[in-house]
């Protein structure tokens, strides 16, 4: 991860916005964090976390407890770079925390085509959201941006316990030590019980012995024998009992088919009658319904000719009406007269609008001309300019505003100064007894230095001059809301100037168009009003439309009455043609069938009745005469010689008892088979519980085993040494990396330092320099710290560095910036958090934090170059 942009405001010390641009401070890939103690550069981490985590470590509560105590809110904006899966990403941290109601937003964002689109909203998903982009959980991000300085130093110099309690802690391998033994004996004691457990189950299904399992077997197959015997006598029973069972169904059958055919055969010559006429049924049928066609096409015919005489006569007599009443309405005149009669009404309608502006213009000249004596005399006129030259001047007089410490710094400095040496004297007699040569000197320095006497011209009364500030704050006050009343008073008459002027060319304008109405007015008083003008417009467009209406309802009459003769002329024509065929195809009907006329057709009708019914009758009768004629052919003679039902219930009763005896073998084996089978399980899970329970008795051999290697954390020392030995390797490249490939590290149990000038010497890292320490503390913090970000799989691209550089000689801070020049790069970058002047005036690019003062929050300044 990159920083590209830190803007914050209220927390801590910060009670103005701050804004940083990282982009500017990596380009040279090492820059610093300067300022006093106290001053506020632990802060600008504290909002890297705020705004990534919503945590800051050094709040002894919740964030609120950081918010700055002249705020309501604070607020952090960050803007970060990652790369991801081969692509850079930037992404956008907005969070805010009120004192009040437990105010918390929480806002993500990711840029896309050079605009920020919403990715989270709320503090739990942006907290999931940025682990996830990130892949650092708070704890490992610490302790990867933020090198702790004490910690790293503690792991050279540490003892070898000590030592492995804190790769354990850094690195969270409790889990193989007090939670790793606990979680064998939680098994140990699980496997215990459950020997416990199968021991209970062996007793439980010791019953399955191998003598029981015999004799049940034995039984069943004696009844499985004597069932088979049954089961073949019942077959030969079920068969025979089938054959009689069908013989008697099929004498049933012969029977009843014997009874249809006597039945039938009495019916016969009714039928055969009634099937003959049936024949002729369909054309006297059709000899009816043509003669009625006939009857009914003659008479439609005469009908339709009446109706077309009529039609025609009426539509002539329509046709002249028509004519006279056109004639009628062009003679009246009345389109002419609705014109004249609108152009009236338009030029009377203009007239009224006209009116309207005449009174609207009056009533606006009245309240232009009132609105102005109001404002005649409401503000008077006074020498402002004047008044504010003097508020100036009176002003200038006390002198400038500034806090009750800057007037004390430039009016009393020497005095503070003098009052506050105390312990520069002390540390000036401690080098005149060092140094006797310098006592004179120091005498002299000690009497400059020292406090005034009460009454002298150095001495300084606090409260005296607390009293002449107050004084002087107070008038400064009071001439303020002086010029605020003057510039109040200039105001209101400028405005209120500007309003009489706005009412004054107002009213002009008014003026001028109530002039103009009243000539419009003037002009169109003898016309009438428009309501008369208006009656007489609807008056004659009501006796048009009517003439009219009356002249359109007789057109649409004339179509009509041309269409209905047209029609009455076509239906005489069509009837007549049907009438000529009905009559043809009834002399072919007479010479067809043989019946002489419609009389004798009707009588042949009348006897049939319903045709459908008296087929199906017939129909039905043949068939069923058929069919039984058919059936009793079926059964041969002499089929049911010897045949009775005393033989069909003998057979019966055998099946009955057979089918008995089956049913109570077959319950005997299925009792005896569930009784083996029951066994048989027993013995089955008899030898799987013994098999199972010499596998769980080599588990538990295991597990005391391992339970004897991991208590005391043994195991967890062993992975804190693995951890140790692959830590040292990567910092062992580092080493030989910054020092020119002269030194390197081993691990065996401590840190050892090999110098491959002296031929690759091994020595304690207890017995290096300072300059040395600093090298191998620095290159085991890179090499833990990327440890912890392999876990997360994005590369270090950047830290901060806090390695107490106040106790590095001048020479050691040489060796220092040697070595970060050596470390920075385009894709890394150092952050050094110092208040060594040293280091400032060495460092480029660095920001710079200013402390709070009593009358503003702290502050930031980024120098780049």
């Amino acid at each position: 991860m990159k920083p590209v942009y830190l803007e914050f405001c209220g927390i801590n010390s910060f009670s103005e916005k701050a804004e940083i641009d990282f982009g500017r401070l990596l380009e040279g890939g090492l820059f610093g964090i300067f300022g006093d103690t106290g001053s506020g550069k632990s802060t600008i981490l504290d909002c890297i976390h705020f705004a990534l985590y919503g945590k800051i470590e050094r709040a002894s509560g919740s964030v609120t407890d950081s918010i700055n105590y002249k705020c309501d809110r604070a607020y952090v904006i960050y803007d970060f770079e990652i790369l991801s899966e081969g692509t850079r990403k930037t992404f956008r941290v907005q969070r805010e925390r009120r004192r009040k109601n437990n105010y918390y937003k929480a806002y993500l964002y990711e840029k896309a085509d050079g605009k920020w689109q919403s990715d989270a909203e709320g503090p739990a998903e942006v907290d999931r959201r940025v682990e996830e982009i990130i892949g650092l959980g708070f704890d490992d991000f610490k302790k990867c941006i933020a090198l702790p300085q004490g910690e790293f130093a503690g792991l050279v110099k540490a003892r070898p316990s000590e030592r492995l309690q804190l790769v354990s802690r850094l690195f969270d391998l409790e889990k193989y030590g007090d939670r790793l033994s606990a979680a064998v004996r939680e098994k140990l004691f699980a496997a215990k019980n459950g020997l416990d457990m199968l021991q209970s189950r062996l007793q439980e299904n010791a019953e399955g012995t191998e003598e029981r399992i015999r004799a049940e077997k034995e039984g069943l197959a004696a009844a499985q024998a004597e069932q088979a015997a049954t089961a073949k006598a019942l077959s030969a029973a079920e068969e025979e009992c089938l054959s009689l069972s069908r013989l008697a169904e099929d004498k049933k059958k012969y029977d009843e088919f014997a009874r249809k055919v006597s039945l039938s055969e009495a019916k016969l010559p009714l039928f055969e009658e009634r099937r003959k006429k049936l024949e002729l049924f369909s054309a006297a049928s059709k000899i009816i319904e043509k003669s009625a066609e006939k009857r009914k096409e003659g008479k439609e015919k005469e009908l339709a000719r009446l109706d077309a005489e009529k039609a025609e006569n009426s539509l002539s007599l329509l046709k002249d009406k028509i004519t006279l009443k056109k004639k009628q309405l062009e003679e009246s005149g009345l389109q002419e007269r609705i014109r004249a009669l609108s152009e009236t009404k338009g030029r009377l309608s203009a007239a009224e609008e006209d009116r309207k502006a005449c009174r609207a213009a009056q009533e606006k000249l009245d309240e232009c001309t009132r609105r102005y004596r109001e404002l005649k005399d409401k503000v008077p006129e006074e020498d402002f300019e004047g008044l504010l030259k003097e508020n100036e001047k009176a002003l200038a007089a006390l002198g400038a505003d500034e806090s009750f410490t800057e007037y004390l710094r430039r009016n009393f400095k020497d005095v503070l100064m003098s009052e506050t040496y105390g312990e520069f004297r002390a540390d000036l007699k401690g080098l005149g007894e060092k140094y006797p040569e310098t006592q004179e000197d120091v005498a002299r320095l000690t009497k400059k230095y020292s406090p005034a006497p009460s009454g002298s011209e150095r001495s300084f009364d606090v409260a005296a001059a607390k009293l002449e500030f107050d004084r002087a704050e107070k008038a400064r006050r009071a001439l303020a809301s002086e010029r605020e009343g003057i510039e109040k008073r200039r105001r209101a008459f400028e405005d209120n100037r500007r309003e009489m002027q706005n009412v004054v060319s107002d009213g002009k304008h008014y003026r001028e168009r109530l002039q103009i109405a009243e000539q419009k007015i003037a002009m169109i008083k003898d016309l009438g009003t428009p309501e008369e003008v208006e009656k007489q417009i609807a008056a004659a467009t009501k006796a048009k439309e009517r003439a009219e209406e009356e002249i359109r309802r007789d057109e649409e009459k004339t179509a009509a009455l041309t269409g209905e003769a047209a029609a009455c002329r076509a239906r005489e024509k069509g009837a007549g043609q049907r009438e000529k065929e009905a009559e043809e195809a009834l002399c072919a009907l007479f010479a067809e069938s043989g019946i002489p006329d419609e009389t004798q057709a009707r009588s042949l009708a009348l006897e049939v009745g319903d045709e459908k019914r008296a087929r199906r009758e017939c129909d039905e009768f043949f068939a069923g005469y058929a069919a039984a004629a058919a059936g009793l052919k079926e059964y041969p003679k002499g089929k049911f010689d010897g045949f009775s039902e005393e033989k069909v219930r003998e057979a019966e009763e055998k099946k009955k008892f057979l089918s008995q005896k089956n049913g109570a073998l077959l319950q005997e084996i299925a009792v005896r088979g569930k009784e083996a089978e029951r066994l048989s399980g027993l013995r089955a899970r008899y030898l799987e519980i013994e098999r199972e329970m010499r596998g769980k008795e080599k588990e538990r051999e295991l597990l005391e085993k391992l339970r004897t290697l991991t208590d005391r954390g043994k195991f967890m020392a062993f992975i804190a040494s693995e951890y140790l030995q692959e830590i040292c390797v990567s910092a062992s490249r580092t080493l030989l990396s910054l020092t020119g490939g002269r030194y390197f590290l081993r691990y065996d149990g401590e840190f050892r330092a090999g110098d491959n000038l002296n031929g690759g010497e091994l020595r304690s890292v207890r017995t290096l320099s300072g300059g040395e320490t600093f090298l191998v503390s620095l290159s085991l913090a890179l090499a833990l710290s990327g440890a912890i970000c392999a876990k997360s799989l994005r590369p270090i691209e950047f830290f901060f560095l806090d390695e107490g550089f106040g106790t590095l000689d001048e020479k050691l801070v040489d060796t220092v910036m040697d070595v970060l020049e050596k470390l920075r790069s385009r894709n890394f970058s150092v952050g050094i958090i110092s208040h060594v002047e040293e280091l400032k005036h060495r460092i480029d690019n660095k920001i710079v934090v200013t402390g709070a003062t009593e009358g503003q929050g702290s502050r930031v300044r980024v120098e780049a170059f």
